[in-house]
């Protein structure tokens, strides 16, 4: 074919699928061909033979986060994903990705319970091995490594895999409580982390709805059903039964949370550690909260060049439409 025929060819084709593309039928054409692309692609997925790997899980957002509750923000599904990651004969070990405000003590609880009950099935690392992840965790650059080499440790199966958690931006509350009893904590200089404690948020409008004549009536089977009732004028006695029988019982196995999972590296006396402070990822290895400081990508980089193999991914953030109100129609709540 001659080219001026061949690109007078194209010119027509290129005309014909625009104006295609224009009618109702062929965007219903082009969108099903997309959408059977992105099923095919992941039926072939399944397919494929998995290799050798670092399983990563993330948290991110609030955990347990109403609308925003997905794969990575969902302390069950974070726990599943967990349990998944480990019992892979093919992952190598695992690294928590988290970035997160903080959010529901029972999914903190249930993500830090899965990480305690799988040390106790598989008992401690060795000598040997913590040296080793401590090692490259502390590497000056290694990105820029001339000769990376590779562990001995990772040529066989690992009985107990490793979990390094690596925070981001910020892990508070929640969050701390979700990751402590990781094998190694590691943050940037700069990363927001503490916040250890409990909340309890309740609104009281009786004194407006008292100007506004506005009566509420609540039947209770008994003088504490209603406790806390934002129609009533604030009770301190009840108040004082919120703090000792929520409050302090959930505060409580926090700090145990955290007692366990950082034994024998606390620096802090406990009367600072559970104010409720909020600390930076430098002050926080000073304080023997976080193992080291360091950052995501050179913690990669390191992990990789030693075991020999790379991440994969066990949990990817979903579509949340509060998130896409926020992100695209600038509405928040």
């Amino acid at each position: 074919m001659e080219k001026n025929n061949e690109h007078e060819l194209l010119s027509v084709a290129k005309e014909y699928l625009t104006v295609y593309k224009r009618t109702n039928y062929g965007k219903i054409a082009v969108l099903t061909f997309v959408v059977g692309l992105g099923l095919a692609t992941n039926l072939l997925k399944g397919f494929e033979l998995e290799d050798r790997h670092i399983a990563v899980v993330n948290i991110s957002g609030e955990l347990g986060g109403g609308m925003n509750d997905n794969e990575t923000s969902s302390g069950n599904n974070i726990a599943a994903k967990i349990v998944e990651a480990l019992n892979s004969d093919n992952s190598s070990m695992l690294v928590i990705n988290a970035d997160s405000p903080g959010g529901s003590p029972t999914d903190s609880q249930v993500i830090a319970e899965t990480l305690i009950e799988y040390k106790q099935a598989r008992g401690e690392l060795s000598p040997e091995l913590k040296a080793g992840i401590i090692t490259r965790l502390d590497a000056a650059s290694p990105n820029f490594e001339k000769q990376p080499s590779t562990s001995d440790a990772f040529n066989n199966d690992l009985a107990r895999k490793p979990i390094i958690a690596v925070v981001g931006k910020q892990c508070a509350s929640a969050c701390v409580q979700a990751i402590i009893h990781a094998d190694y904590i590691v943050a940037q200089r700069a990363s927001m982390f503490g916040n250890i404690g409990v909340r309890l948020d309740t609104l009281n409008w009786s004194a407006l709805a008292e100007k506004l004549g506005v009566t509420n009536i609540t039947l209770t089977s008994g003088e504490n059903k209603d406790m806390l009732n934002p129609w009533r004028p604030l009770n301190t006695e009840q108040m004082q039964l919120a703090n000792s029988t929520l409050l302090q019982p959930v505060f409580q196995q926090f700090k145990d949370d955290v007692l366990t999972g950082r034994e024998g590296k606390l620096k802090v006396a406990d009367d600072v550690l559970f104010t409720g402070l909020v600390w930076t990822g430098e002050d926080s290895k000073a304080m023997g909260l976080i193992d080291t400081t360091s950052n995501s990508v050179k913690v990669q980089k390191a992990l990789e060049s030693w075991s020999g193999v790379k991440y994969k991914a066990y949990t990817h953030k979903q579509f949340s439409f509060s998130s896409f109100l926020v992100s695209q129609l600038g509405l928040t709540w």
